[in-house]
């Protein structure tokens, strides 16, 4: 993959990122094929393409008339109006909602455009649920210090790995978040511990007769 890295990259530059599509379709095709079962290669069929009219229809249908939006709103109330600041917050809101639905129709079309021996892989229901448990689970992030990451993580991957398909067989997940939080906790309590002990070091030096020196 260095060598296509590298082509990748260089080609992002000449073309102003637009090769980005086509790039990361023609690294997905080198890992997929990279990966067997049974002896047997996946195939992705995606395409460069695809990838540019989903951006090409997200843009226009969302970004560009809130951009728009937005600078209109500075323009007529002002930068620092509130009626400007509410329109940047009601964006930021959208955009975190629906951000949890486009990581479920992003592995959507990852799978089917996946195929191992003509078997074509699927992702079966509703992006909304998972949205909803991202959106929750991202809020109390803050509000529990960041306990609330191993449910979270369990979860959203639970929900995404039970609904993917694969022909007609379903995909399973038996994960433990027992598992989860007993290695949280442990790089959350030693973490605590270098603080704390750096924030006591710091109180030492602080304290020192500084004159000695």
């Amino acid at each position: 993959l260095t060598g296509l890295s590298l082509l990748n990259f260089l080609l992002n530059i000449i073309t102003l990122g637009i090769y980005s599509f086509w790039g990361k379709t023609e690294v997905r095709k080198r890992i997929w094929s990279s990966v067997r079962i049974n002896g047997e290669p996946l195939v992705y069929t995606g395409t460069g393409k695809e990838l540019f009219l989903g951006f090409l229809i997200i843009f226009g249908v969302f970004l560009l008339p809130s951009i728009l939006v937005i600078v209109a709103a500075s323009i007529i109330f002002g930068e620092n109006h509130p009626v400007t600041f509410i329109v940047q917050v009601l964006f930021y809101v959208v955009v975190f909602i629906f951000f949890g639905i486009a990581v479920w129709r992003a592995r959507r079309y990852r799978l089917a455009r996946t195929t191992w021996r003509g078997i074509r892989g699927t992702l079966e229901g509703s992006g909304w649920n998972y949205a909803w448990t991202y959106i929750w689970t991202t809020i109390l992030i803050p509000l529990t210090l960041g306990w609330i990451i191993p449910y979270r993580t369990h979860a959203l991957y639970a929900k995404m790995t039970k609904a993917q398909y694969f022909g007609s067989e379903t995909f399973s997940y038996d994960g433990d978040v027992g598992d989860i939080y007993a290695r949280f906790a442990g790089i959350f309590i030693g973490g605590l511990a270098v603080v704390g002990a750096i924030a006591y070091a710091a109180t030492l030096l602080i304290g020192l007769d500084l004159s000695v020196f």
